[in-house]
């Protein structure tokens, strides 16, 4: 992981990570973003995003398929859901 101030760290392990909550964004909507880790052998990838925006939660997850070009995520828990309204 890279921080905000260009520091560099890594982490091999399996969890869930907050990389970011500001309560005041957007109004007071508030965000959150929150990574999901998967321990590979000696190392790990990260698996899934999930961005939270005011009551919409999008969640991104990749594949270690090449031959899945469709796209995985979730909106507010429906699979390639679609958003009634925007902020």
């Amino acid at each position: 992981f890279t921080t905000w101030k260009n520091e560099h760290y890594e982490y091999h392990g399996q969890c869930d990570l907050v990389m970011m909550s500001d309560p005041k964004f957007a109004d007071d909507l508030g965000l959150d973003i929150h990574i999901r880790t998967k321990i590979v052998r000696y190392w790990s990838y990260i698996k899934s995003v999930a961005i939270r925006i005011g009551n919409d939660i999008l969640e991104i997850e990749g594949t270690l398929d090449e031959d899945d070009a469709e796209p995985h995520y979730w909106i507010n828990y429906e699979y390639q859901g679609e958003l009634d309204d925007y902020a």
